[in-house]
Formats: C-alpha cells, structure tokens, sequence
C-alpha cells in the first residue's frame, strides 16, 4: 500500500513519548522531538534489534534503551554510541523514518512520501475500534449497511446517521493493523454549538451497535 492511513490520534503522543502503533502489520515507535514534530520509525534499533518504543526521547533525538545508541530525529541517524564515546558513528548506521503527517487530528503514515494526501475534513474524533476483519471486508460491509454512505477513497468513506451521533455526518477512517484486523476511527463533522455531553453519549451507543453488528474485536 503506497497511500496514506491514519494509525493514531495526535493527542495520544505527547512531548517526550514513545507510542507504538501498527502500519501495515509492521510495529512502529512514534514520538515527537522538542519542536513538537512527530516521527514513525521501524520499531527496531539496528544495533541489537531492541524495541525503539522501550527507549527515551531527549530533546531532538531517541536513545534505545539497550546499548544507549543515540538517533536523530533531523535524519536518523546515529549520533553517539556510549560504548565507544570517541567514534564518529558511520554514515550507514541509521533509521530510515517513514512519510509522515498530521491532520484532523490523525498521524498518518505513508511508504510514499509523494503519494497524493487528502485530508479529512476536521471533525470530532471518536474512540478507536479493532475489527477481527480485513480492511476490504470492513469496508465492504459499512458501505452496504451505513445510511448514505459513500467511498471517498480506499480507506475513508462519508455517511450520515440520522438516528446517531445526533444527527451529524461522518467521516469513517479505516487502519489495516494486519490482514486480519482493522482499526475503525470516526471524524464526526458537528458545529461548534453542539452539545458534547449528548454527541459523546451517542458515540457510546453508536460505538456499541456496530461492535455487535460487524464483530469487533475484544
């Protein structure tokens, strides 16, 4: 898959965290450096092949937490190894980050930075759903029992819920976790005078009938 997909919510990395995510059946170690800027890694250090997502974020660089290997966040590469503190690291030892993006309150990742990106328009960020289902079969299977739902593109579809989510529209996003299992996020398209209380509770409702209907994962 060479297009862009969401694969987590902004407000889940803060400052000085490391969070693994799935993209395409791969684990990756997300963080953010001091400037606020997000980075997606293969959550593998090249040394020794530890996770990255166990390690530390100081200021602009991720640390594994095994050997100390320092990386930059600017290019990946590594910058210092504390077992030989007088050795220039080579060129060559680095991690290759992939494309990322920030929109409408979603990371997303791509394995092309030059495919073409079209974001969602901003909306109400539902709680995340895993289906035991691939991406096509959920997709399918929304497409033919939402109200007024229409594909927008192969992972994202528009609907309309008259009896739910107080009557707003919605942007569904889908997240292939692996073949298996997919991760459904919702973009709720409310005003700003809605009421939140009520628009959450419907979430809630709303949420809990389509784990029943397509079988979401425990």
């Amino acid at each position: 898959m060479t297009g862009w997909a969401p694969i987590a919510a902004s407000d889940e990395l803060a400052g000085g965290h490391i969070v693994e995510a799935l993209f395409e059946g791969r684990s990756l170690a997300l963080w953010r450096d001091s400037a606020g800027a997000a980075h997606a890694w293969p959550n593998r250090c090249p040394h020794r092949g530890v996770l990255l997502s166990l390690g530390t974020v100081d200021g602009d660089s991720l640390v594994c937490r095994y050997h100390g290997w320092r990386f930059s966040g600017a290019d990946g590469r590594c910058t210092r190894i504390p077992a030989h503190p007088g050795l220039a690291p080579p060129a060559s030892v680095r991690i290759d980050a992939l494309a990322l993006r920030e929109a409408a309150g979603l990371i997303w990742c791509s394995n092309d930075a030059e495919a073409a990106f079209i974001a969602p328009e901003p909306g109400i960020l539902t709680r995340p759903l895993p289906f035991t289902l691939g991406l096509p079969s959920l997709r399918g299977a929304l497409l033919g029992a939402l109200p007024g739902a229409s594909a927008v593109g192969d992972i994202w579809m528009r609907a309309n819920l008259p009896h739910a989510l107080g009557g707003w529209p919605i942007t569904l996003l889908l997240r292939r976790a692996d073949a298996q299992e997919t991760w459904l996020y919702g973009l709720i398209h409310a005003t700003p005078d809605a009421d939140l209380i009520a628009l959450r509770a419907g979430e809630s409702h709303w949420m809990a009938a389509i784990r029943r209907q397509f079988g979401a994962a425990p």
